[in-house]
């Protein structure tokens, strides 16, 4: 399994977030919803503060599912690979948020050569999704625990799940570059049961 340390990739919610959309967001949350709520019963996940969900096979498993006064998390493993969910106040469009996610791993310490993939036709591996939703694919170099280098692919997946509170949902799938064509797979039959 890809080792990625605790909070590099859940909750790095992009920088452009203006101080403004915590609070439009936070007073638009659940009233019943608490920081201790859990978001995931069985293999389905709503999140406990916005209207959002998503649904997953039995070959995946919960790995850390939190929420916190702003925004709710989920990471799910899948063979080697990571799933990281997360909702969180963003102004900005699904493609701002994939672009502005894209930006945190070229400038951060874990991921080096962080470049945007490719189709096999050349075109970039980007577009759209269900819901409005937006995606883009990079590829990747790391180190797990005990320092070993490791090439990984990445797919990152931003929905405006409500555009008044100024709110997105994430997902972050990372496996490593070898397995990413088979893992991905799995990944999209989740992106399939998103509903907004």
């Amino acid at each position: 399994m890809i080792d990625v340390p605790a909070g590099v990739v859940p909750n790095n919610e992009p920088a452009a977030t203006p101080p403004e959309a915590t609070a439009t967001s936070t007073a638009r949350a659940s009233p019943s919803a608490s920081a201790s709520d859990s978001g995931a019963n069985g293999r389905h996940y709503q999140s406990a503060r916005y209207k959002f969900s998503f649904s997953w096979g039995k070959d995946w498993s919960v790995s850390d599912d939190q929420s916190s006064a702003t925004s709710d998390t989920l990471t799910l493993a899948h063979g080697d690979a990571l799933l990281f969910s997360d909702v969180f106040p963003y102004d900005g469009t699904a493609k701002d948020c994939v672009n502005a996610s894209i930006d945190q791993y070229q400038s951060g310490t874990v991921f080096s050569n962080v470049t945007p993939a490719s189709e096999t036709n050349g075109a970039p591996a980007s577009g759209s999704v269900v819901h409005g939703g937006a995606f883009a694919d990079v590829s990747a170099d790391t180190t797990d625990a005990n320092g070993k280098a490791e090439s990984v692919g990445i797919e990152i997946v931003c929905w405006v799940v409500d555009p008044d509170a100024k709110v997105v949902a994430r997902f972050e799938f990372v496996a490593p570059a070898d397995q990413f064509e088979a893992e991905v797979k799995a990944f999209k039959k989740v992106v399939q049961t998103v509903k907004i």
